[in-house]
């Protein structure tokens, strides 16, 4: 039986244990994103400025949120995973891609709330946002490398290297959207 995959997995193609080409986000088909070079201060300006918060303090959830294909529960146990900026998976054209979304809305440019959300049922539902949803973010560089780690309550939570961050503009309309790769570490 271990044969027969074996052979199967080479005939089919590469096996991998993390969100798989089918849940990538799409590539824009009007221009060639561009590669942002990372550094601590380039990371944190991408999420400083995704924030959409009005100045009363008040948090609005979802607001400009970063998002992530769950299908599955994969963000939870997925190597690879990919963040899109601006709503990538609220344009229609992608919710077929993926119904079940992760969404890190940023209230500060090292805090975010997660919500998991269900864009494809009507009517479309948000869990509800309690403490255990409320994170702060870490960059660590060592080396030539860079990782995110998140944070609840001063306890680790995640810890992901970043492959990194293209940026792409939109098709058709204003604005751009950044798609980032993190690889879960163990």
């Amino acid at each position: 039986m271990k044969l027969l995959f074996f052979f199967a997995a080479i005939f089919i193609g590469e096996v991998t244990f993390g969100q798989t080409d089918t849940l990538k986000p799409m590539v824009f088909p009007c221009d060639i994103g561009k590669t942002v070079t990372l550094s601590e201060k380039a990371i944190f300006n991408i999420f400083k400025a995704s924030i959409q918060q009005p100045a009363n303090g008040k948090i609005l959830i979802p607001s400009n949120e970063w998002l992530s294909c769950n299908r599955d529960s994969l963000y939870f146990y997925a190597d690879t995973i990919y963040f899109c900026s601006n709503s990538y998976y609220k344009n229609k054209s992608n919710t077929t891609q993926c119904c079940e979304l992760i969404a890190w809305t940023f209230y500060e440019a090292k805090a975010f709330i997660l919500t998991e959300l269900d864009l494809c049922n009507e009517p479309t539902r948000a869990s509800a946002v309690r403490e255990k949803d409320h994170y702060k973010l870490e960059v660590i560089k060592t080396k030539d490398k860079y990782f995110l780690q998140t944070f609840n309550n001063l306890d680790l939570v995640d810890s992901f290297e970043i492959l990194g961050i293209k940026t792409f503009p939109k098709c058709n309309v204003r604005g751009t959207t950044d798609i980032m790769t993190l690889v879960r570490q163990h």
